[in-house]
């Protein structure tokens, strides 16, 4: 599934995150004007927290522009486990695939406004416009040298550097400012995270307040996380302790 980020063409990876050095962030999406501005032009859609825009295994027949709030995209594993493969940001693409039916199940976190175009009128757009079919092609790729970087590393780190490199990710993604004090936002449940990071809700819990004792951060409300030692945190995201 497709799911970077797309309206800001060529932003820095440093920019406006206050984490330095982030080693897993170090390459910069493609621009993909044409494909945002066609998203752009359809209606917006308004979407209730925990709503479904696709089932794992329907027919990938849409492609969506997330305008605000957050999506996930999960499955169940063979188990009955749920796993969430990622979190979907404002201005974040999904539904482009290689495949014809959709590998993951996409559910609203929070309130959140789509844009959605059907692929039978996207494609025929692509055929007769080079500039947009470059940006469907671009992204393609995009996603295929991105995809094992956000969530595959953390499965070989503890739960505290999972923690971390989660909290590193949502700063990026939110242009949140840590070194100034900015508050790190949570729309996600604990749950959630569990299921993102490959732990149990109980090991969760446990990190959070270890990393409090510890100093790393401070968290006034469950879903507002101050970073209080950035490089200290930046470390623990690397595997560097």
């Amino acid at each position: 599934m497709l799911t970077r980020s797309m309206a800001v063409p060529h932003v820095g990876p440093h920019a406006g995150i206050g984490f330095p050095n982030v080693k897993d962030l170090a390459f910069e999406a493609p621009e993909a004007r044409a494909l945002v501005a066609l998203l752009k032009a359809q209606k917006p859609l308004s979407c209730k927290a925990k709503e479904v825009l696709f089932h794992e295994g329907d027919a990938a027949d849409s492609v969506f522009l997330v305008a605000s709030g957050m999506l996930c995209l999960y499955r169940f594993m063979p188990n009955g486990q749920r796993m969430i493969a990622r979190f979907i940001f404002p201005h974040e693409i999904v539904g482009l695939a290689f495949d014809t039916d959709c590998s993951f199940t996409a559910a609203c976190i929070e309130p959140t406004t789509v844009y959605k175009i059907a692929r039978s009128s996207l494609n025929p757009l692509c055929a007769h416009s080079p500039v947009l079919q470059n940006d469907v092609v671009l992204m393609l790729k995009y996603e295929l040298r991105t995809e094992h970087e956000d969530h595959l590393p953390m499965m070989h780190q503890n739960a505290e550097a999972r923690v971390a490199r989660l909290l590193r990710m949502l700063a990026r993604r939110t242009s949140t400012d840590c070194r100034k004090g900015e508050r790190i936002q949570l729309p996600m449940t604990r749950s959630d995270i569990a299921d993102f990071l490959g732990l149990t809700i109980e090991t969760v819990c446990r990190t959070f307040t270890r990393m409090k004792e510890e100093g790393l951060i401070s968290a006034p409300t469950p879903d507002r996380i101050r970073v209080e030692n950035v490089d200290a945190l930046i470390s623990l995201a690397d595997g560097d302790e």
